[in-house]
């Protein structure tokens, strides 16, 4: 949970500090004529009426945060961030000030036609605009703001760009059917002594088997990680940490979350990796802790008591022996009864290749018809997920770009289609699995087998 906040919030701070360039006064020249000895003063030469100053292009308006790419956070944590209640809005007046708003806050910006700017730091992002979507380009990333409907601009007006309370809110959806005023204010987790070795359950019908726990010191904190399993046994595509409530304790009092830069291992990321039902993941949870403290338990749990380990800080099973690696079985039967399409939803084509890096990609094209009674767009109704074995992929960051990339929030009328694509990292020669979802509520709505 702790690294969906982070990446949202170093989100906010990529665009609050984004922009440069200031507008440039114009200067007015005077020219002063010098009158001849002996001679009438002239009658002064009245100065021409100044041009009105011509306003900014059409991009003027106001925007909505829709979309990213970034190293830090991927597509699936961004759709995550926006359940959570994270909004940004971008402001551009014709007279080239503008504001960039989030949680209740606004940071003054200029613009001109090529960048955005924060007066007080001087500092800029240029921008590229088609189609009432304006691409804002950083070094960390590229941010999508699209211009805000009718609808969104009443709920602006209505609710403004929300509080850090939204996002907190917002977590009780993510962890599934936990009970969010349980969270904030947890049971106690019950004493108890050291296990003996793993330790296996259930918890809302998904099984879950604690292994072991190490430990590391980061930026002066003592981090204990420990190191789970979990198994999907819905029949959604769902994720360990989205469906998971996880809590620690020592000595009496529940331990703050941690997250590692300088001492990570695969399992870190994997909390939050899609899985098809079925599928089992081995994951790793952090928490800061006292190396000298008393017994240390976690609790993984759903909503009910959940699954407890216990160890002693001093006598840690360390991690899994053998290192754990997403299976490349290319088993599809998570995918018995769905369709390959729906009516207004299909798989066009698709194309592979290699990224600046070389790393293998597969870019899928979605033929997109818009079944709504107003302007809509295939993001604002579907959610792609993209996966290998039962596995979600990661976007591919430097695999160039078609124009069809931009047309995932492009709205069309209704009965009209638009073609667009996503493109993703390649992980194994296994089969390509793209599965579209309504509304993100994970519930697959057909699923596409492709052989890349």
């Amino acid at each position: 949970m702790k690294r969906i906040i982070s990446a949202a919030l170093s989100l906010t701070l990529a665009l609050g500090l984004a922009a440069c360039g200031g507008q440039a006064a114009t200067e007015k020249a005077i020219t002063e004529t010098a009158a001849p000895a002996a001679t009438a003063t002239p009658a002064p030469t009245p100065e021409p009426t100044p041009e009105p100053t011509p306003s900014l292009p059409q991009q003027a308006g106001s925007y909505k945060l829709t979309g990213m790419t970034s190293e830090d956070a991927n597509s699936e944590e961004f759709e995550m961030m926006m359940s959570m209640g994270f909004k940004v809005y971008l402001f551009l007046n014709e007279d080239g000030s503008g504001a960039l708003e989030s949680f209740g806050e606004k940071v003054p910006m200029s613009w001109d036609e090529n960048s955005i700017t924060e007066p007080e730091s001087g500092e800029a992002m240029n921008y590229t605009y088609a189609d009432d979507v304006l691409t804002v380009s950083s070094e960390a990333g590229d941010m999508i703001f699209t211009r805000l409907t009718e609808a969104e601009q009443a709920d602006y007006e209505a609710n403004g760009s929300g509080n850090i309370e939204d996002i907190l809110s917002g977590l009780g959806e993510l962890i599934g059917d936990a009970d969010w005023d349980n969270l904030l204010a947890p049971n106690e987790i019950p004493a108890g002594e050291p296990s003996a070795g793993a330790v296996s359950g259930e918890t809302g019908g998904y099984a879950v088997e604690i292994l072991g726990a190490d430990a590391f010191t980061e930026e002066g904190d003592n981090i204990i990680r420990f190191y789970y399993t979990f198994t999907n046994t819905s029949n959604e595509l769902t994720s360990a940490g989205r469906t998971l409530n996880m809590e620690a304790a020592q000595d009496g009092q529940f331990l703050e979350g941690a997250w590692t830069w300088y001492n990570g291992v695969p399992e870190d990321d994997y909390s939050y990796l899609t899985m098809a039902p079925g599928k089992s993941i081995r994951a790793a949870t952090c928490f800061k802790y006292n190396p000298e403290g008393g017994v240390v338990a976690l609790r993984l749990r759903v909503d009910d008591d959940g699954v407890i380990y216990y160890t002693s800080p001093k006598a840690l099973s360390g991690a899994p022996a053998e290192p754990f690696v997403i299976p490349t079985d290319g088993n599809l039967d998570y995918l018995n009864g769905f369709a390959e399409s729906i009516p207004d939803c299909a798989v066009s084509r698709w194309e592979t290749g290699k990224t600046e890096n070389g790393e293998d990609f597969i870019r899928v094209y979605y033929n997109y018809t818009n079944g709504e009674t107003e302007k809509s767009a295939f993001y604002w109704n579907y959610t792609a997920f993209v996966l290998q074995d039962g596995y979600g992929l990661d976007n591919a960051l430097y695999a160039g770009s078609v124009p069809e990339d931009e047309k995932l929030f492009e709205e069309v009328e209704p009965g009209e289609s638009v073609e667009c694509s996503s493109v993703y990292l390649l992980r194994s020669g296994s089969p390509v699995v793209v599965v579209v979802s309504r509304d993100n509520d994970r519930t697959i709505s057909f699923a596409k087998t492709i052989n890349p």
